[in-house]
């Protein structure tokens, strides 16, 4: 990966043509999207279910449903969880900020391991869909809390 951004540098291309400027920015530019894809666990997942074709829910789609028409629903007891850990979060004092990130840690790394063995073991799409959607309520908590600290 790295050898593919110093190959296609745009400044490697400075006295290139236009047409090779233009075409090494271009594959630079998806290099490094390929590169943010596969280094975000939520983008990656999104990724690796889109590959085996499981729709994820866009902005467009709205209403609690995702691009094929299926379910977004999570449980209630999670959804409750994570508004506690929202709640938290914003209530926390400067010290008490570091225990509710170790926690969102452990369960990212936790979650990430899950969605993993989903992918691989049991090539479980259903339950990767819902570890994927979980990770990202996690995963915007831990913006939540790098935002404080």
């Amino acid at each position: 990966m790295r050898q593919l951004q110093w190959q296609l540098h745009p400044d490697k291309f400075a006295s290139a043509s236009d047409e090779e400027r233009s075409l090494a920015q271009q594959q630079s530019a998806r290099v490094n999207s390929a590169y943010r894809c596969l280094a975000d666990p939520v983008l990656r997942a999104v990724y690796l279910l889109s590959l085996r074709g499981v729709a994820m829910p866009t902005e467009e789609t709205g209403s609690g449903r995702s691009a094929d028409g299926g379910d977004l629903s999570l449980p209630q007891e999670f959804l409750s969880e994570m508004l506690e850990l929202n709640e938290a979060l914003m209530e926390a004092d400067h010290s008490s900020i570091g225990s509710i990130a170790d926690r969102v840690e452990a369960d990212t790394a936790s979650l990430t391991e899950e969605l993993a063995k989903a992918f691989d073991d049991a090539n479980d799409l259903s339950l990767a869909k819902e570890l994927t959607y979980r990770l990202k309520y996690f995963t915007n908590i831990r913006a939540k809390v790098r935002e404080r600290t």
